[in-house]
């Protein structure tokens, strides 16, 4: 499994505009194969500083949706809502343990 990592900074006064944008893609964004979960995520102390946490069942699945048309048709929508480019990294899951109740 892998996690990927979009970390971005919002355009001040924008926070609502972005999150509601992220909500009305989570749907298409899941349809994508090979995505297990998606979460978006604020920072408590930089409220203009979001993250969004994909969890993809490979690291070629996570790789084919991303360079894909699907993908840039749906982060198009979120990039007017940016500060700045994000910062997009990749991890390896090389441990861990869900809890009962998130299965």
């Amino acid at each position: 499994m892998v996690i990927r990592i979009f970390h971005a900074r919002v355009k001040p006064g924008r926070i609502a505009d972005f999150e509601e944008a992220y909500q009305r893609i989570l749907p298409e964004l899941m349809k994508a194969p090979g995505i297990r979960t998606a979460e978006l995520a604020q920072n408590l102390d930089d409220p203009e500083e979001e993250v969004a946490i994909t969890f993809w069942e490979t690291p070629e699945a996570c790789q084919h949706f991303t360079e894909g048309k699907k993908y840039r048709s749906l982060v198009t929508q979120l990039l007017p809502l940016l500060d700045e480019v994000p910062n997009i990294k990749v991890y390896q899951v090389k441990a861990g343990l869900r809890s009962a109740t998130l299965e």
